[in-house]
């Protein structure tokens, strides 16, 4: 398996074997293929997702100290949506994204 060539082996198997103790009725993971060729392509990406705002500013059509109201394509649709939100909860929304 490749996941045994990543970790040590017997790491790998340590934690594979404890989660079937765990899980006896079984367990599904939903793990699509990963773009990233290598971890060094992987933190590349995660620097780079980083050092980015996490809304383009030119998307924020207002802000009165309270409320922020912005737009976004949404992908399943390409439909256009504006959204008017407390700054607390696009906060709460924001530190979702922090890895």
């Amino acid at each position: 398996m490749k996941e045994e060539q990543e970790l040590e082996k017997d790491q790998f198997r340590s934690i594979k074997n404890d989660l079937y103790r765990r899980y006896r009725d079984g367990f599904y993971i939903f793990a699509p293929k990963s773009k990233f060729k290598s971890v060094q392509g992987l933190l590349s990406y995660i620097c780079r997702y980083l050092s980015h705002p996490f809304i383009a500013e030119s998307r924020i059509l207002d802000y009165d100290g309270e409320f922020v109201t912005f737009w976004y394509q949404r992908y399943t649709d390409n439909l256009i949506v504006i959204e008017e939100l407390h700054v607390y909860k696009l906060i709460q929304r924001l530190i979702m994204h922090i890895p």
